[in-house]
């Protein structure tokens, strides 16, 4: 989507973006429930609220990824701002990342590959020992469909790899051979 002011946003799966465009030339703020990269143009302030806290931008690109009780911030570029809604507050440069869940304080900002942060756009899911239990939930969201585990200790495994969106029968295949499913 194009912004009034220019700013492009792409939202992935199960998401939701909400402005004023009544009030936007003089407040750039924005509310976003689910994930979605943004490349800003430069201008007053940018805000994007989340229930988990807020992330401000001058002139730059970046993810928010606000499912859940989760949030995770990245930048690829310029810097954002993220204060999380226990007032925590972190500042991330190219190629870090900042987290919460269920309002915990901001983690210390981790690196993260560039080609991470928006690998998503081009129809690929990268995880990088992300239990499987999140993984699932990510592959309901992505193909809109129900994924049942019956052996609860397999939830808790962790998973390296990465799915293209396009493909649940191949992600699905892989994933049981890689992790012996």
């Amino acid at each position: 989507f194009r912004l009034p002011d220019n700013s492009v946003v792409t939202l992935n799966a199960g998401s939701a973006l909400t402005y004023s465009k009544r009030t936007w030339k003089n407040e750039r703020s924005l509310s976003l429930t689910g994930e979605a990269f943004f490349e800003v143009q430069k201008g007053s302030n940018f805000e994007v609220n989340t229930k988990l806290g807020i992330v401000e931008v001058l002139g730059t690109s970046f993810n928010v990824r606000a499912y859940d009780d989760q949030l995770a911030v990245a930048c690829k570029t310029g810097k954002v701002r993220v204060t999380g809604i226990d007032n925590s507050k972190r500042i991330i440069i190219p190629g870090q990342k900042v987290m919460t869940a269920s309002g915990a304080e901001l983690t210390e900002p981790a690196q993260i590959e560039l080609s991470q942060i928006d690998s998503w756009i081009s129809g690929v899911m990268e995880f990088e020992s992300t239990p499987l239990k999140e993984v699932f939930k990510e592959l309901e969201r992505q193909f809109n469909k129900k994924i049942e585990v019956e052996a609860e200790w397999l939830e808790q495994e962790r998973y390296n790899g990465y799915f293209d969106r396009n493909d649940l029968k191949g992600t699905l295949d892989e994933m049981s051979i890689s992790m012996g499913f």
